[in-house]
This record gives structure tokens, sequence and C-alpha cells, in this order.
């Protein structure tokens, strides 16, 4: 039986108690009654009985982590993903994947109940895919941290703005999460790489960045957004293709060097930014 727990330390944290949990909440947050007041527990589901420690406590409601699972459900397993409990791009990843399903209906019934008095007379199954590499969409957050390696891409860490280190990422298919690597060279590339840093962030003069992925049925596309125009000039398919080279880490500098000649006003095309490509390659 898996007792996966999340490590980040609790914030002003209270001294730890117990409690029973009896349902999850829309961000997948274990929900119990204690002392009269309603605790959200990150890490904790229902039918569990846990250890847990608050770190912020308002009149009406707590919030909380999981410090230690007293009694296990039945439906936790392991999180297949190693960044989960650092990253904020997952809530359910130890919950099994049809009590994910499960759990899903019932915020929504209780959503249409309490904000509509709707209560369904039939109940259909639920649409659902496969419980990995579902996310064809994706906001990635782009970071030059040299303390911590170098640039980081990936999704903010739970109640935190720093990036988290991710390398792959389980529920991006597969052959997108395989472009990461690819991704962080491109960035580390740039000229301006020591200037980037994430919507929000004042430390200094910055470019706000982010990196889209889309997975389309044409291919991956990467939309690089510094102080320019959404849509790039060139995809790293279509490069590939047009340079007749398959996919791979040679794209990046090319890439790279097609962002800052299009910031630089350079190029403004996809035949300029392909020229600029053979041109590099002594093509």
């Amino acid at each position: 039986m898996a007792t996966f727990l999340f490590t980040l330390a609790p914030m002003s944290a209270t001294a730890p108690r117990e409690a029973l949990i009896e349902s999850l909440d829309h961000d997948g947050r274990g929900v119990a009654r204690v002392d009269g007041k309603t605790v959200f527990i990150e890490g904790a589901l229902p039918g569990e009985r846990v250890e847990f420690v608050s770190y912020r406590v308002k009149p009406k409601f707590e919030l909380a982590d999981v410090t230690r699972i007293v009694a296990p459900s039945a439906q936790r397993v392991a999180p297949p993903c190693v960044l989960f409990g650092e990253c904020g791009g997952c809530s359910m990843q130890h919950l099994e994947p049809s009590a994910q399903l499960a759990a899903k209906q019932r915020v929504l019934e209780n959503a249409l109940w309490h904000l509509a008095r709707v209560r369904a007379d039939v109940l259909y199954p639920v649409i659902s895919g496969a419980p990995w590499g579902y996310r064809f969409r994706a906001r990635l957050s782009v970071r030059l941290v040299p303390s911590k390696g170098g640039v980081r891409i990936g999704f903010h860490q739970r109640r935190s703005s720093y990036i988290v280190d991710m390398r792959t990422c389980p529920v991006l298919p597969p052959h997108v999460s395989a472009m990461l690597p690819a991704m962080r060279e491109l960035v580390a590339a740039l000229s301006v790489a020591d200037r980037l840093a994430t919507r929000g962030d004042n430390a200094g003069p910055a470019i706000a960045a982010h990196l889209e992925l889309a997975s389309e049925l044409t291919g991956e596309a990467l939309a690089w957004r510094a102080a320019g125009p959404p849509v790039p000039l060139v995809r790293g398919d279509e490069l590939a293709d047009a340079l007749g080279i398959a996919p791979g880490p040679e794209l990046g500098p090319l890439l790279a060097a097609i962002a800052e000649a299009r910031f630089a006003g350079e190029i403004d095309d996809r035949d300029g930014a392909v020229a600029l490509a053979r041109s590099l390659r002594g093509g």
C-alpha cells in the first residue's frame, strides 16, 4: 500500500492533529470537520484517517498539509511522477484514476446543487480518456536560475512562484514531454536568457516570458512570447522538414537564433527564418 506524503514544510504550522477525511474538494484536497471547522488537507483522500498540520487558520476554515497517513485508503496509489507533491501542475496523482473521475463527478453534482439547486435525474457514464499523456495543451514558465543549475522550464511549485526543475512530465503526451530538454537548450542559447522572468516577477529588468506548448495533428508548436508577437515564424517540425533533418536537439540553437533575429527586426516571416537556419548550418 502506497503511503505517499506531500513534502513541503507547512508555513506557520499548528500542532499536529488527526482527522477523518469525508470527501474531496474541487482542488483535490481532503475535506474534514475538526472542532466545528472545515479543514482542507492537501494529500489526504476520502475515508482516510490522517495526521495533519494547518498552515493557515481562519475563523471558519483551515488549510493544512498531511504529515502522516494513519489509515490509508484502498484507492491510494504511488504517484508516477517524482515531482508530485512539489509541482503545482497536478493534485490527484495519489488517487486511483477511476476514483479521480468519480470524485470530479461528485464535485460537479455538488456545485450544481449548491449553486442552482439542480439534481440530475439520470447520470451517464463519465466520458474519459487515457489517464496519462492526455494534456495536449499546457503553459509552462521559464527562468534562468544559475544557482540551481541553469534554465528551468516547468510548472510552478505548490504555493510558490518558484519553477519546478521539470525534465519530463507524464501528463504531457510523451512526444511533447521529450521536447523539454531541447526547449531548455533553446532558452539557454538566447542572448537574453539572463533577463527572463516569469510574469509578475518584479526583481529587476525582465522580459515576461512563457512557453506555450501545443500538440496538434500536424506536429508540435512551440510559441515563444518575449516582447514580440505570440505566434512563431516557423514551428520546430516545419523547420526540420524545410532543412531535411530529423527533429532533435539540433533545432534548439537554430530556433534560438531565429527568435533573436526576429527580436532584432532582422527577419519577419517564415522564409527568412528558414533561410537563416540554412545559412547557420552552412547550407
